[in-house]
């Protein structure tokens, strides 16, 4: 595996507004810079030539992260890389921009973030901030650039295992919440119990991994078509109806209604 900074990955603005944020959980909080990283997986060992291609589609004028001033004892370094086991959508198309350049050796490339927070806290309870700069259901916090590696792990598929509700009830749902990284709310929790004590068998990690999709941040259907209510007053049409009614009142220069 290879690896290469970049340029900033967030603009002056943002990185300030980040800096205000993360200073609520610990005061201590200096400054903070943030570095694109790239992480490739080869075949063999690139050229001279093809390196010099390779910089220049990743690197966009960034300076491959040379040393700081600022001393290590006072920076705690927190990488943000895709999570385990999954390729990201920015990967797909990477790739395939990198391997119709030429770089035939070039097997797949991974984007991530470096975070430096001078002045943190960087005993075990500072690294607390990893949590406000990265989502855990779709990345992953790593302390070192050699840790990436296990993005490029190639596993053969495992046996799904059972998750035992109809024993353990609450429990172990948060359980395999916590171990697969399913970012649940305690509502579906709830749900998930009932359903699966209803049907008198407990439920697989498949299961619960589909579930966990479907009622993700991507998929807002659970919330536009459930119940709305008002200041306390139940409507008798959904979110999602409100809308349609609207594009039906207001049709004129709608192009989609979603």
């Amino acid at each position: 595996m290879l690896s290469l900074r970049g340029a900033p990955a967030h603009s002056d603005a943002r990185r300030r507004r980040l800096l205000s944020t993360l200073r609520a959980s610990d005061p201590g909080l200096r400054d903070i810079e943030t570095t694109s990283i790239f992480f490739i997986e080869v075949e063999r060992p690139l050229s001279a030539k093809e390196q010099i291609v390779l910089d220049a589609l990743l690197r966009d004028g960034g300076t491959g992260g040379e040393a700081n001033s600022t001393p290590e004892a006072d920076v705690l370094e927190l990488i943000v890389v895709p999570r385990f086991g999954t390729i990201s959508p920015w990967s797909s198309k990477a790739t395939e921009i990198v391997l119709n350049c030429g770089l035939d050796a070039v097997k797949r490339v991974e984007r991530g973030t470096v975070y430096r927070l001078i002045g943190a806290d960087v005993s075990d309870a500072g690294r607390a901030l990893s949590s406000q700069i990265h989502d855990r259901m779709t990345e992953t916090v790593i302390l070192a650039e050699k840790e990436a590696e296990a993005l490029f792990a190639h596993a053969e598929p495992a046996h799904f295992q059972t998750v035992d509700v109809l024993e353990r009830g609450a429990d172990a749902i948060r359980e395999a919440d916590q171990k697969l990284g399913l970012a649940l709310a305690a509502d579906e929790v709830d749900y998930l119990v009932d359903s699966f004590r209803e049907l008198q068998r407990d439920p697989t990690d498949v299961e619960l991994m589909m579930f966990a999709q479907a009622n993700s941040e991507h998929c807002r259907h659970k919330i536009f078509n459930a119940d709305w209510t008002i200041d306390g007053e139940e409507k008798d049409i959904s979110l999602f109806s409100m809308i349609r009614n609207t594009t039906k009142q207001s049709p004129d220069g709608v192009l989609s209604a979603y």
